[in-house]
């Protein structure tokens, strides 16, 4: 229970405790899961009643951003917009950051890594998904005269 003078008392079984409200750490607000508080001389307390934690705690500016997040947290619509921004800045990083970075490092590649990523990535799909041609020599022969043109 919270006291005028700015203390937190605890009661409990053979426990009669007091210490400044400002000294107490209390673990975040995750929905509505037990709360645990850690006093100042290590010990600690746990609890499920949260909603008397966040009153007891509510003077403190250091709660404040555990306040907004359980608000947050705790209502569909800010849910769903939280959802839908991170699925839309997911897509413009795929669609436009993806292709900007790999344009970046393109442009000061060396033309020997160049050489070596496409000679390594035609033995990667040599090795696992290409298979020698079945057409017969003289076809092949056409087909490669033209490529070359």
């Amino acid at each position: 229970m919270a006291e005028p003078s700015g203390r937190l008392r605890v009661i409990g079984e053979r426990i009669d405790f007091s210490c400044p409200i400002a000294e107490v750490r209390p673990s975040p607000r995750v929905g509505n899961t037990a709360r645990h508080l850690q006093f100042p001389d290590g010990s600690q307390c746990e609890t499920e009643d949260n909603d008397a934690v966040d009153a007891i705690l509510a003077s403190l500016p250091s709660e404040a951003p555990g306040r907004l997040i359980h608000l947050w947290e705790s209502r569909y619509g800010y849910a769903l917009f939280a959802l839908a921004l991170t699925a839309a800045a997911l897509w413009a990083g795929i669609t436009y950051g993806i292709p900007a970075l790999a344009k970046q490092v393109a442009a000061v590649l060396p033309p020997s890594i160049e050489t070596a990523i496409g000679r390594d990535a035609l033995a990667g799909l040599d090795r696992v998904l290409l298979a020698p041609s079945k057409l017969p020599p003289a076809r092949q022969e056409r087909c490669a005269r033209c490529l070359r043109k």
